[in-house]
């Protein structure tokens, strides 16, 4: 189970909460309220906007009556919306930057990123560039729907080649909430069908040295809700998961998914206040618990950390992240995959899975595996086996099959990853000067001169 005993490998902090900052309780819902980034939140009030800082938590008010505010997510600059009317103000200088006016009813609107406004109407999708005069230019139309439906999300995957428009409506039959999800292929100029899905996110994730763009969704599918990963873009056998969700509550959903690079994995936010955790390339639940009472709308990355910072209906504004050092332990020890903690361990360079390689790496030396033996020492996060007792293993190593020393190969994978340190260095220099006394002063001041060797007092001794 994921949730079985030993310690949460999430942290949980508090930023700030609204309500205590003077921000009125009926205005914290998603009409009112933005997050473009983990420095602020924008919220809107009666003849006002209120403008959270969430590291300082001062408040800085301004006297504008308008329907909708961002705040740009790195730098501070407004978007401002009244109607149809768009305008981009620096608060630094004062000044009025940009102004446009949409064709239709704008339903939704975001920061895309740090020069660049996405806005939704009913009927397309436009980008606004914050460079020069340049004019909103429209993605794609959107097919029309019968029903009203919300739009609560839309994103582009980092190469621009993907967009996604995530709404949500009510069901005819029950009254229940259904998704409302559409992927946009840019280069072909095509939509995929609608699908009653939520929590659309892209992620990006180096498989085998492959930088994949994945598609990520959840979708009910009978009476269950499953997570699906999908790679988008590549046909040759591109990578395809699904995981079960189970939620606590009947009629709850994911609300929003926000995936972390440092880690491998997504988080997801459900409307009724469950974070869950997933290893995105395996789909592997690692986490799940209720971590608000009230309804939890919006979810934003938290560049510092790789964690998620959140927001409910109570105004509580929490940032939940991964336990770099009690990831990997708990994936191997509560959620009983070693295997996977071992890959993250090793993928991501994290702490907590020492243990496993030492032991794996004296099974490899005992059954005469030195090639195996010294990839894995090279490999193992956190520097785990880089010891003087790793080298003096392999420089005692026999000779087999007349290839290169046991302790030569291993320095060849540790230059394959970046400097050594001051035993590698002595003892790699220490192997050149045997094998080419005469050429290899020169080699190892090559060595030097390209920084791959840590510099020392013995290391001169030897030269």
């Amino acid at each position: 189970m994921a949730n079985a005993a030993g310690p949460p490998p999430i942290k949980f902090q508090q930023l700030l909460q609204l309500t205590q900052l003077g921000i009125n309780q009926n205005a914290i819902k998603f009409t009112n309220i933005t997050i473009e980034s983990d420095r602020c939140v924008v919220v809107r009030e009666e003849n006002k906007i209120s403008i959270v800082n969430t590291s300082t938590r001062n408040v800085t008010p301004l006297n504008v009556t308008v329907d909708s505010a961002i705040m740009n997510p790195s730098t501070n600059v407004l978007g401002l919306r009244s109607k149809n009317n768009l305008q981009i103000f620096n608060l630094d200088m004062r000044t009025r930057m940009k102004t446009t006016e949409a064709a239709d009813a704008v339903l939704y609107w975001r920061w895309l990123d740090s020069r660049t406004i996405a806005y939704v109407t009913a009927k397309a999708v436009y980008h606004w560039s914050m460079e020069g005069d340049a004019e909103p230019v429209k993605k794609f139309d959107i097919v029309p729907e019968e029903r009203q439906v919300q739009i609560i999300g839309y994103d582009a995957s980092q190469d621009n080649n993907w967009l996604f428009l995530q709404g949500i409506a009510k069901s005819s039959a029950d009254n229940s909430i259904e998704g409302v999800l559409q992927l946009y292929n840019v280069p072909l100029n095509r939509y995929q069908p609608k699908m009653n899905a939520h929590g659309g996110c892209f992620a990006r994730l180096n498989i085998n040295g492959r930088d994949a763009t994945l598609f990520c969704f959840t979708k009910k599918d009978g009476m269950s809700t499953k997570l699906f990963v999908v790679e988008v873009g590549n046909q040759e056998n591109p990578l395809r998961i699904q995981s079960e969700i189970t939620f606590q509550q009947q009629n709850d959903f994911i609300v929003c998914m926000v995936p972390a690079s440092k880690f491998g994995c997504i988080y997801a936010i459900s409307q009724q206040g469950t974070l869950f955790l997933y290893d995105i390339q395996t789909g592997r639940q690692v986490f799940s618990r209720r971590v608000s009472n009230t309804t939890m709308f919006l979810a934003v990355p938290h560049t510092e950390t790789g964690g998620v910072v959140t927001l409910d209906r109570s105004g509580r504004v929490a940032l939940f992240h991964v336990d770099r050092d009690n990831y990997v332990p708990y994936i191997t020890n509560t959620v009983g995959d070693a295997k996977l903690g071992v890959t993250i361990a090793t993928k991501y360079d994290l702490p907590g899975a020492g243990n496993i390689f030492k032991t794996r790496f004296e099974q490899l030396i005992a059954q005469g595996q030195y090639q195996q033996a010294a990839k894995l020492a090279a490999d193992a996060p956190q520097g785990v086996l880089r010891t003087p007792e790793t080298i003096q293993k392999f420089q005692s190593a026999p000779n087999v099959g007349g290839g290169p020393p046991a302790d030569l190969q291993y320095y060849t994978f540790l230059l394959q990853k970046g400097p050594l340190n001051k035993a590698e260095s002595i003892g790699l220099c220490q192997r050149i000067l045997q094998f080419r006394p005469n050429e290899g002063k020169a080699k190892i001041e090559k060595f030097l001169k390209e920084q791959k060797l840590e510099n020392s007092e013995e290391l001169g001794d030897l030269l």
